[in-house]
């Protein structure tokens, strides 16, 4: 993959955060994407699919009797 290909995977993948109202925040040596329902840690920002931006569902976990 050539540095222009690379920066428009990146410019795309930024698109497509900015479009589901995710952030990009640096973690490390990686990227953080948070958003409503999403939280998600990804080495690389390339290659990054609306199905990785999918929002997760918050299940209230049964308590357990005493």
């Amino acid at each position: 993959m050539n540095t222009q290909q690379r920066e428009q995977l990146l410019a795309r993948a930024q698109q497509l955060c900015q479009s589901h109202k995710v952030s990009i925040r640096p973690y490390g040596s990686a990227w953080w994407l948070v958003g409503e329902g999403v939280n998600l840690v990804v080495s690389q920002l390339e290659g990054l699919s609306p199905s990785h931006l999918a929002r997760l569902q918050v299940v209230e976990r049964p308590q357990l009797a005493p």
